[in-house]
């Protein structure tokens, strides 16, 4: 479900999982390393209490280029378009 519901939590939604997606883009990483540091911080500790298939975070990804959030480097990389161009 792309929005949560009165009875879904917001991480359960692929916009929530989409912030904590920009959250872990402080410098570009690959699809592999994105998906294994969202896994490690966040699913592992239980802040996401739902197990996110890589399909959802795909289309995650795939929204936030769509709302023009993320970008993709000449290198392949995904990286948060507001942190890079905040210079942070």
């Amino acid at each position: 479900m792309i929005m949560p519901s009165k009875h879904m939590q917001l991480s359960a939604s692929l916009i929530g999982l989409g912030a904590f997606i920009l959250k872990i883009l402080d410098t570009p990483l690959t699809v592999d390393e994105c998906w294994n540091r969202l896994n490690k911080e966040y699913i592992e500790r239980g802040i996401i209490k739902k197990k996110h298939s890589f399909d959802n975070f795909i289309l995650t990804v795939d929204l936030l280029y769509m709302i023009g959030a993320v970008n993709l480097s000449s290198g392949g990389e995904i990286y948060n378009v507001h942190k890079t161009a905040n210079g942070k």
